[in-house]
């Protein structure tokens, strides 16, 4: 099971302090319609890309406290 914490975000509101998404390695598949892009070092997934939104993993982000967040389950698993 991987425990992600992901937050959305406007494409025009986003930036990477450090790097570039381009950076990233990206997988994309079924309709393709989603992006994820991963650290190509450790695999950890860091955003997903669609549309115009940015989806961000919070853990990848620094200085952000989980624990201060107001978080919502969300149980993909069970979505089919």
């Amino acid at each position: 099971m991987t425990c992600l914490s992901f937050s959305r975000i406007q494409e025009k509101d986003f930036k990477f302090t450090s790097g570039k998404l381009e950076e990233l390695t990206r997988y994309t598949w079924n309709t393709g319609k989603y992006s994820h892009h991963f650290c190509p070092v450790c695999g950890t997934e860091v955003a997903v890309t669609h549309d115009d939104l940015v989806v961000v993993n919070l853990r990848t982000v620094e200085g952000v406290d989980l624990t201060k967040l107001k978080l919502q389950y969300f149980d993909g698993a069970n979505l089919l």
